[in-house]
């Protein structure tokens, strides 16, 4: 079983094999070579940061990279596999993070999958979201939150939220229920196909057929297409906590 990695339950992690290092600060030309069993917390305030994942890795190493400052989206981090594929697809060159807050574990699995990447993204980051992913985050991330998934619906139309309805997600073949929770007029002429296959990240990523390249390619792509307001800050996700 894959533990999920939360700014809450991080120092938890760290007491069960992973050591944590110094904060690493970008200088315009940082690099760093991570080691098996680390963590790593990252600021790209000021720069760029490359990192080069272990050269002649084994079965089960793990390295975690933490976004240290929100700033990813600011200046990405680059990760080198050092040719050895992510999700089973093989990069060309490096990936990049480019979310911020985010945190992200790495684990090597073999040749062929090479390093399975999770991340601890949340459902409200994006315009498009899944209710039923938004419903099981609130449940799983607070104690006080017990409402059904029909409650959840009745307030988002409260809020002004369109229902998109089940879409249909090509590569995976399935059909989760969509809605676009903000940046409305941006998405009006556009077909709830294409948003699923162009404008959602979901949560589990697996269950859609989603690696770590297909969610870079979709994030540039709603970075390219809303510019700026794809940078979406710290408060509107703890505002939209309390909101739910």
């Amino acid at each position: 079983m894959t533990t999920k990695i939360t700014g809450a339950n991080i120092d938890t992690i760290a007491n069960t094999g992973v050591k944590w290092n110094a904060v690493t600060v970008a200088d315009g030309s940082t690099q760093l070579t991570a080691s098996a069993g680390n963590g790593y917390f990252l600021d790209t305030n000021a720069g760029v940061i490359e990192v080069f994942l272990p050269t002649s890795p084994t079965r089960g190493d793990t390295v975690i990279l933490s976004d240290y400052a929100g700033h990813f989206a600011l200046n990405k981090v680059l990760v080198n596999t050092g040719g050895q594929n992510i999700d089973s697809t093989e990069v060309a060159g490096e990936f990049e993070l480019t979310t911020n807050n985010v945190v992200v574990e790495l684990v090597y699995v073999d040749a062929n999958k090479g390093w399975l990447v999770k991340e601890n993204e949340e459902p409200f980051r994006f315009d498009i979201v899944c209710i039923s992913e938004a419903h099981k985050y609130l449940k799983d991330n607070d104690n006080k939150y017990n409402e059904s998934l029909n409650v959840l619906a009745e307030a988002w139309e409260e809020l002004g939220y369109k229902k998109l309805g089940e879409c249909k997600h090509k590569k995976s073949g399935k059909k989760p229920t969509l809605w676009n929770v903000r940046n409305f007029k941006n998405y009006e002429k556009i077909a709830n196909t294409t948003l699923a296959d162009m404008f959602w990240i979901p949560i589990d990523k697996e269950k859609y057929d989603l690696g770590l390249p297909d969610t870079n390619l979709i994030k540039k792509h709603i970075a390219d297409f809303l510019g700026e307001e794809a940078d979406l800050t710290d408060d509107f996700i703890k505002d939209g906590k309390e909101i739910f």
